[in-house]
Protein backbone atom coordinates (compact mmCIF):
# COMPACT_ATOMS: atom_id res chain seq x y z
CA UNK A 1 0.00 0.00 0.00
CA UNK A 2 2.39 2.60 -1.00
CA UNK A 3 -0.23 5.50 -1.70
CA UNK A 4 -1.54 4.55 2.06
CA UNK A 5 2.32 4.99 3.46
CA UNK A 6 3.19 8.12 1.61
CA UNK A 7 -0.26 9.58 3.21
CA UNK A 8 0.97 8.82 6.64
CA UNK A 9 4.36 10.19 6.38
CA UNK A 10 2.94 13.39 5.16
CA UNK A 11 0.81 13.50 8.08
CA UNK A 12 3.13 12.45 10.68
CA UNK A 13 5.34 15.15 8.94
CA UNK A 14 3.43 17.56 8.90
CA UNK A 15 1.70 18.35 5.60
CA UNK A 16 -1.58 17.69 6.60
CA UNK A 17 -3.31 18.91 3.10
CA UNK A 18 -0.87 16.43 0.69
CA UNK A 19 -1.72 13.56 3.36
CA UNK A 20 -5.31 14.17 2.76
CA UNK A 21 -5.33 14.37 -1.19
CA UNK A 22 -3.45 10.92 -0.82
CA UNK A 23 -5.91 9.07 1.90
CA UNK A 24 -8.88 10.37 -0.31
CA UNK A 25 -7.32 8.99 -3.27
CA UNK A 26 -6.69 5.96 -1.85
CA UNK A 27 -10.09 5.46 -0.51
CA UNK A 28 -11.54 5.61 -4.17
CA UNK A 29 -9.83 2.60 -5.06
CA UNK A 30 -9.36 0.61 -1.78
CA UNK A 31 -11.60 -2.66 -1.32
CA UNK A 32 -10.88 -3.68 2.47
CA UNK A 33 -13.52 -2.05 4.81
CA UNK A 34 -10.92 -3.35 7.67
CA UNK A 35 -8.04 -0.87 5.80
CA UNK A 36 -10.49 1.98 4.71
CA UNK A 37 -11.53 2.00 8.43
CA UNK A 38 -7.84 3.37 9.39
CA UNK A 39 -7.66 5.36 6.54
CA UNK A 40 -10.33 7.29 7.45
CA UNK A 41 -9.17 7.53 11.01
CA UNK A 42 -6.05 9.22 9.49
CA UNK A 43 -8.28 11.54 7.54
CA UNK A 44 -9.31 12.74 10.69
CA UNK A 45 -6.25 13.99 11.74
CA UNK A 46 -6.01 16.05 8.85
CA UNK A 47 -8.04 18.47 9.88
CA UNK A 48 -8.95 19.83 13.31
CA UNK A 49 -12.62 20.77 13.09
CA UNK A 50 -14.21 18.18 15.61
CA UNK A 51 -16.96 18.16 13.25
CA UNK A 52 -15.12 16.37 10.65
CA UNK A 53 -13.32 14.13 13.10
CA UNK A 54 -16.72 13.06 13.99
CA UNK A 55 -17.85 12.51 10.06
CA UNK A 56 -14.59 10.85 9.50
CA UNK A 57 -14.92 8.24 12.56
CA UNK A 58 -18.73 7.93 11.99
CA UNK A 59 -17.76 6.26 8.23
CA UNK A 60 -14.31 4.09 9.93
CA UNK A 61 -17.20 2.46 11.93
CA UNK A 62 -19.59 2.20 9.09
CA UNK A 63 -16.59 0.29 7.37
CA UNK A 64 -15.75 -2.06 10.16
CA UNK A 65 -18.37 -1.95 13.02
CA UNK A 66 -15.31 -3.49 15.62
CA UNK A 67 -12.98 -0.59 15.35
CA UNK A 68 -12.73 -0.07 19.27
CA UNK A 69 -10.63 2.78 18.57
CA UNK A 70 -12.75 4.72 15.81
CA UNK A 71 -15.83 3.55 18.57
CA UNK A 72 -13.43 5.41 21.49
CA UNK A 73 -12.98 8.61 19.30
CA UNK A 74 -15.61 9.33 18.26
CA UNK A 75 -17.51 8.84 21.62
CA UNK A 76 -14.98 11.11 22.67
CA UNK A 77 -15.71 14.04 19.76
CA UNK A 78 -19.35 13.46 20.17
CA UNK A 79 -19.13 14.73 23.89
CA UNK A 80 -16.60 18.05 22.72
CA UNK A 81 -19.65 19.04 20.40
CA UNK A 82 -22.16 21.54 21.46
CA UNK A 83 -25.06 19.50 22.26
CA UNK A 84 -28.24 19.51 20.44
CA UNK A 85 -30.54 22.25 20.33
CA UNK A 86 -27.83 24.73 21.64
CA UNK A 87 -29.12 26.37 25.15
CA UNK A 88 -29.15 30.18 24.89
CA UNK A 89 -26.17 31.92 26.63
CA UNK A 90 -26.56 35.03 29.26
CA UNK A 91 -27.45 38.26 27.49
CA UNK A 92 -24.96 41.24 28.39
CA UNK A 93 -26.98 43.90 27.06
CA UNK A 94 -24.87 43.68 23.60
CA UNK A 95 -25.78 40.75 22.13
CA UNK A 96 -28.65 39.32 22.16
CA UNK A 97 -29.35 35.27 23.48
CA UNK A 98 -28.66 32.88 21.13
CA UNK A 99 -32.25 31.46 21.03
CA UNK A 100 -33.67 34.46 20.23
CA UNK A 101 -31.94 35.28 17.14
CA UNK A 102 -34.07 36.05 14.37
CA UNK A 103 -34.41 34.22 10.76
CA UNK A 104 -31.35 36.43 9.06
CA UNK A 105 -32.78 35.42 5.45
CA UNK A 106 -36.00 35.46 4.01
CA UNK A 107 -37.79 32.15 2.40
CA UNK A 108 -36.90 32.16 -1.18
CA UNK A 109 -39.74 30.87 -1.97
CA UNK A 110 -42.03 32.30 0.01
CA UNK A 111 -43.89 34.77 -2.30
CA UNK A 112 -43.99 32.19 -5.26
CA UNK A 113 -47.13 30.22 -6.00
CA UNK A 114 -48.11 26.65 -5.04
CA UNK A 115 -47.91 24.82 -8.40
CA UNK A 116 -49.79 21.07 -8.80
CA UNK A 117 -48.03 18.33 -10.17
CA UNK A 118 -49.86 15.75 -11.57
CA UNK A 119 -46.85 13.85 -12.45
CA UNK A 120 -43.21 13.83 -13.58
CA UNK A 121 -40.94 11.11 -14.08
CA UNK A 122 -37.80 13.35 -14.96
CA UNK A 123 -37.35 17.27 -14.47
CA UNK A 124 -34.45 19.89 -15.12
CA UNK A 125 -31.79 21.05 -13.61
CA UNK A 126 -30.51 24.72 -15.13
CA UNK A 127 -28.22 27.02 -14.24
CA UNK A 128 -25.60 24.52 -12.44
CA UNK A 129 -22.17 25.06 -13.27
CA UNK A 130 -21.63 22.13 -15.92
CA UNK A 131 -24.61 22.46 -18.29
CA UNK A 132 -28.67 20.94 -17.64
CA UNK A 133 -28.87 18.28 -15.44
CA UNK A 134 -32.12 15.60 -14.49
CA UNK A 135 -33.58 15.24 -11.30
CA UNK A 136 -36.52 13.40 -9.74
CA UNK A 137 -39.24 14.46 -7.44
CA UNK A 138 -38.59 12.35 -3.60
CA UNK A 139 -41.24 13.37 -1.92
CA UNK A 140 -44.85 15.01 -2.64
CA UNK A 141 -44.01 18.59 -0.78
CA UNK A 142 -41.66 19.42 -3.93
CA UNK A 143 -38.19 17.88 -2.63
CA UNK A 144 -36.23 16.99 -5.45
CA UNK A 145 -33.02 14.57 -5.72
CA UNK A 146 -30.21 15.19 -8.16
CA UNK A 147 -26.61 15.55 -8.06
CA UNK A 148 -24.15 17.56 -6.37
CA UNK A 149 -22.43 18.30 -9.58
CA UNK A 150 -25.38 19.33 -11.26
CA UNK A 151 -25.84 22.42 -8.34
CA UNK A 152 -21.97 22.51 -7.87
CA UNK A 153 -22.29 25.62 -5.06
CA UNK A 154 -25.21 27.29 -6.48
CA UNK A 155 -27.67 28.01 -3.53
CA UNK A 156 -30.64 28.43 -6.24
CA UNK A 157 -31.82 26.75 -9.37
CA UNK A 158 -33.93 26.79 -12.32
CA UNK A 159 -36.04 23.48 -12.18
CA UNK A 160 -37.99 23.00 -15.21
CA UNK A 161 -41.16 20.39 -15.33
CA UNK A 162 -41.92 18.26 -17.85
CA UNK A 163 -44.98 20.34 -19.29
CA UNK A 164 -42.31 23.52 -19.70
CA UNK A 165 -42.86 25.17 -17.19
CA UNK A 166 -39.76 26.74 -14.85
CA UNK A 167 -39.84 26.78 -11.22
CA UNK A 168 -37.57 28.49 -8.94
CA UNK A 169 -35.66 25.43 -6.52
CA UNK A 170 -33.87 26.26 -3.66
CA UNK A 171 -30.85 23.93 -2.34
CA UNK A 172 -31.35 22.93 0.84
CA UNK A 173 -28.84 19.69 1.33
CA UNK A 174 -26.15 18.40 -0.13
CA UNK A 175 -23.56 15.28 0.20
CA UNK A 176 -20.79 15.65 -1.96
CA UNK A 177 -19.10 12.27 -0.66
CA UNK A 178 -22.73 10.90 -2.31
CA UNK A 179 -22.83 13.49 -5.02
CA UNK A 180 -26.18 13.77 -4.17
CA UNK A 181 -28.34 16.99 -3.61
CA UNK A 182 -31.91 18.01 -2.34
CA UNK A 183 -33.59 20.91 -4.42
CA UNK A 184 -36.90 22.44 -3.05
CA UNK A 185 -39.88 23.68 -5.22
CA UNK A 186 -42.73 24.86 -3.96
CA UNK A 187 -44.79 21.73 -5.56
CA UNK A 188 -47.49 19.79 -4.37
CA UNK A 189 -46.67 16.46 -6.78
CA UNK A 190 -49.20 14.02 -6.82
CA UNK A 191 -48.11 10.90 -7.93
CA UNK A 192 -44.57 9.90 -7.51
CA UNK A 193 -42.13 7.26 -9.26
CA UNK A 194 -42.91 3.95 -7.49
CA UNK A 195 -40.03 3.47 -5.35
CA UNK A 196 -38.07 -0.55 -5.22
CA UNK A 197 -38.37 -2.18 -1.69
CA UNK A 198 -35.55 -4.19 -2.81
CA UNK A 199 -31.84 -3.00 -0.89
CA UNK A 200 -29.39 -4.04 -3.71
CA UNK A 201 -29.22 -4.55 -7.40
CA UNK A 202 -28.60 -7.99 -8.75
CA UNK A 203 -26.02 -8.45 -11.08
CA UNK A 204 -27.38 -8.18 -14.95
CA UNK A 205 -30.07 -6.45 -13.77
CA UNK A 206 -31.45 -4.64 -17.10
CA UNK A 207 -32.24 -0.70 -15.89
CA UNK A 208 -33.10 2.72 -17.51
CA UNK A 209 -31.82 5.83 -16.72
CA UNK A 210 -34.19 8.58 -18.04
CA UNK A 211 -33.19 11.88 -19.48
CA UNK A 212 -34.70 15.20 -19.25
CA UNK A 213 -37.03 15.76 -21.17
CA UNK A 214 -38.22 11.71 -21.61
CA UNK A 215 -35.13 10.27 -23.18
CA UNK A 216 -34.07 6.51 -21.89
CA UNK A 217 -30.88 5.36 -21.76
CA UNK A 218 -30.45 1.74 -21.93
CA UNK A 219 -27.67 -0.40 -19.25
CA UNK A 220 -27.35 -3.10 -16.78
CA UNK A 221 -26.22 -3.28 -13.16
CA UNK A 222 -23.23 -4.29 -14.17
CA UNK A 223 -21.25 -7.37 -13.30
CA UNK A 224 -17.49 -6.36 -10.98
CA UNK A 225 -15.03 -6.91 -8.51
CA UNK A 226 -14.69 -3.84 -7.61
CA UNK A 227 -15.56 -3.29 -4.05
CA UNK A 228 -17.20 0.19 -4.12
CA UNK A 229 -19.48 0.69 -1.38
CA UNK A 230 -22.40 -0.95 -1.65
CA UNK A 231 -24.97 2.10 -1.87
CA UNK A 232 -23.29 2.19 -5.05
CA UNK A 233 -24.29 0.63 -8.29
CA UNK A 234 -21.81 -0.40 -11.55
CA UNK A 235 -23.32 0.65 -15.08
CA UNK A 236 -22.32 0.29 -18.53
CA UNK A 237 -23.04 3.81 -19.04
CA UNK A 238 -19.66 5.46 -20.34
CA UNK A 239 -20.84 9.11 -21.00
CA UNK A 240 -23.95 10.81 -19.08
CA UNK A 241 -26.18 12.57 -22.00
CA UNK A 242 -26.22 15.57 -19.57
CA UNK A 243 -24.53 16.85 -15.96
CA UNK A 244 -25.66 14.00 -14.06
CA UNK A 245 -29.08 13.12 -11.45
CA UNK A 246 -31.42 11.09 -13.95
CA UNK A 247 -33.83 8.77 -12.12
CA UNK A 248 -32.75 4.98 -12.74
CA UNK A 249 -35.41 2.31 -13.02
CA UNK A 250 -35.45 -1.23 -12.88
CA UNK A 251 -36.54 -2.08 -17.18
CA UNK A 252 -39.13 -4.78 -16.39
CA UNK A 253 -40.71 -3.38 -13.63
CA UNK A 254 -40.52 0.43 -14.02
CA UNK A 255 -39.72 1.01 -10.12
CA UNK A 256 -36.94 3.46 -8.84
CA UNK A 257 -34.13 1.63 -7.77
CA UNK A 258 -31.54 5.13 -8.03
CA UNK A 259 -29.66 7.93 -9.71
CA UNK A 260 -27.14 8.14 -12.18
CA UNK A 261 -24.16 10.15 -10.65
CA UNK A 262 -20.95 11.28 -12.02
CA UNK A 263 -19.15 9.10 -10.14
CA UNK A 264 -16.73 6.84 -12.01
CA UNK A 265 -14.25 3.73 -11.36
CA UNK A 266 -11.13 4.57 -12.88
CA UNK A 267 -10.16 1.43 -14.58
CA UNK A 268 -13.38 0.59 -15.77
CA UNK A 269 -14.70 4.63 -16.61
CA UNK A 270 -18.01 3.51 -16.15
CA UNK A 271 -20.93 5.10 -14.28
CA UNK A 272 -22.20 4.69 -10.91
CA UNK A 273 -25.59 4.76 -9.82
CA UNK A 274 -26.50 6.17 -5.76
CA UNK A 275 -29.04 3.46 -4.86
CA UNK A 276 -32.61 4.72 -3.89
CA UNK A 277 -32.25 3.30 0.13
CA UNK A 278 -29.25 5.53 0.61
CA UNK A 279 -31.10 8.78 -0.84
CA UNK A 280 -33.99 7.72 1.37
CA UNK A 281 -31.24 7.91 4.96
CA UNK A 282 -29.62 11.25 3.51
CA UNK A 283 -33.50 12.72 3.41
CA UNK A 284 -33.93 11.26 6.95
CA UNK A 285 -31.13 12.76 8.34
CA UNK A 286 -31.63 16.42 6.20
CA UNK A 287 -35.17 15.90 7.91
CA UNK A 288 -33.63 15.29 11.55
CA UNK A 289 -31.18 18.17 11.10
CA UNK A 290 -34.15 20.31 10.08
CA UNK A 291 -36.54 19.33 13.23
CA UNK A 292 -33.44 20.41 15.54
CA UNK A 293 -32.62 23.39 13.91
CA UNK A 294 -36.55 24.15 14.09
CA UNK A 295 -36.48 24.76 10.24
CA UNK A 296 -34.54 27.26 11.00
CA UNK A 297 -30.84 26.27 9.63
CA UNK A 298 -29.48 27.17 6.31
CA UNK A 299 -27.68 25.39 3.69
CA UNK A 300 -24.03 25.57 3.61
CA UNK A 301 -22.95 25.57 -0.53
CA UNK A 302 -19.49 25.26 0.65
CA UNK A 303 -19.54 21.65 2.08
CA UNK A 304 -23.88 21.22 1.93
CA UNK A 305 -24.11 20.80 5.19
CA UNK A 306 -27.67 22.59 6.94
CA UNK A 307 -26.38 24.93 9.41
CA UNK A 308 -27.78 25.43 12.34
CA UNK A 309 -26.08 28.53 13.64
CA UNK A 310 -27.07 30.58 10.22
CA UNK A 311 -30.84 30.26 12.08
CA UNK A 312 -29.14 31.92 15.06
CA UNK A 313 -27.46 34.87 12.67
CA UNK A 314 -24.31 33.61 12.39
CA UNK A 315 -22.04 34.01 9.19
CA UNK A 316 -19.99 30.75 8.98
CA UNK A 317 -20.94 27.49 9.08
CA UNK A 318 -20.66 25.43 11.93
CA UNK A 319 -19.16 22.48 9.86
CA UNK A 320 -16.59 23.52 7.14
CA UNK A 321 -16.27 27.13 8.82
CA UNK A 322 -17.10 28.84 5.18
CA UNK A 323 -19.48 31.80 4.65
CA UNK A 324 -23.27 30.90 3.98
CA UNK A 325 -24.70 32.23 1.38
CA UNK A 326 -27.06 34.60 2.81
CA UNK A 327 -23.90 36.58 4.76
CA UNK A 328 -21.74 36.89 1.54
CA UNK A 329 -22.63 40.58 0.84
CA UNK A 330 -22.42 41.64 4.46
CA UNK A 331 -20.47 43.21 6.74
CA UNK A 332 -19.10 40.00 9.00
CA UNK A 333 -18.34 41.54 12.95
CA UNK A 334 -17.33 39.40 15.73
CA UNK A 335 -20.07 37.24 17.09
CA UNK A 336 -19.16 36.45 20.97
CA UNK A 337 -22.86 35.19 21.45
CA UNK A 338 -22.36 32.85 19.17
CA UNK A 339 -19.32 31.56 20.57
CA UNK A 340 -20.66 28.20 22.52
CA UNK A 341 -22.76 27.44 19.14
CA UNK A 342 -19.61 26.79 17.58
CA UNK A 343 -18.49 24.92 19.92
CA UNK A 344 -15.24 27.46 20.80
CA UNK A 345 -15.88 26.75 24.46
CA UNK A 346 -14.32 23.59 25.28
CA UNK A 347 -14.80 21.48 28.31
CA UNK A 348 -12.09 21.93 31.22
CA UNK A 349 -9.44 19.58 30.73
CA UNK A 350 -9.70 16.80 33.78
CA UNK A 351 -6.21 17.35 34.32
CA UNK A 352 -5.14 20.41 35.23
CA UNK A 353 -9.07 22.30 34.20
CA UNK A 354 -8.25 24.66 31.71
CA UNK A 355 -9.98 25.32 29.05
CA UNK A 356 -8.01 26.55 26.42
CA UNK A 357 -8.81 23.56 23.98
CA UNK A 358 -6.95 20.51 22.56
CA UNK A 359 -4.94 19.61 19.70
CA UNK A 360 -4.41 15.82 18.70
CA UNK A 361 -6.45 14.75 21.45
CA UNK A 362 -3.94 16.46 24.23
CA UNK A 363 -4.59 19.74 26.17
CA UNK A 364 -2.89 22.43 24.74
CA UNK A 365 -1.67 23.47 28.31
CA UNK A 366 -0.61 20.19 30.08
CA UNK A 367 -0.59 17.86 27.48
CA UNK A 368 -2.76 15.11 28.76
CA UNK A 369 -3.99 12.56 26.51
CA UNK A 370 -8.15 12.83 26.75
CA UNK A 371 -8.10 9.22 24.53
CA UNK A 372 -5.98 7.53 26.16
CA UNK A 373 -6.27 9.33 29.38
CA UNK A 374 -2.74 9.42 30.94
CA UNK A 375 -0.28 12.40 30.64
CA UNK A 376 2.20 13.06 27.97
CA UNK A 377 4.35 15.45 29.96
CA UNK A 378 4.84 17.95 27.75
CA UNK A 379 5.42 20.87 30.25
Amino acid sequence: MPMFNQAVQAIQSGQLEEGARLLRLFLRDEPNPSVRAVAWLWLAETEPRPQFKVECYQYALKEDPSNADAQARLNFYLSQLPPQGVPPVRDTGTFAAVGSMPNPAPDPLVSMPLVEVAHARVVAILKGPNGQGSGFFLTQDGIIATTRSVVGMNALVDVRLENGQTLLGQVVRAFPVLDLAFVRVKARVQQLLPPTSAPALVDDTPLVAIVYPNTGVRTLRRSTRDQAPPHFFPTTIVDLPDAGGSPVLELQSGLLVGMLTKNKRSEANMCYGLHLSEIYRALELFRQEQQQAQHSGHYCHNCGAYSRVGGMGGFYCETCGGTLPYAVAQARLPQPHLIQAYGEIYSPCPSCGARVGYFNNACLRCGYDLVLRKGQGLF
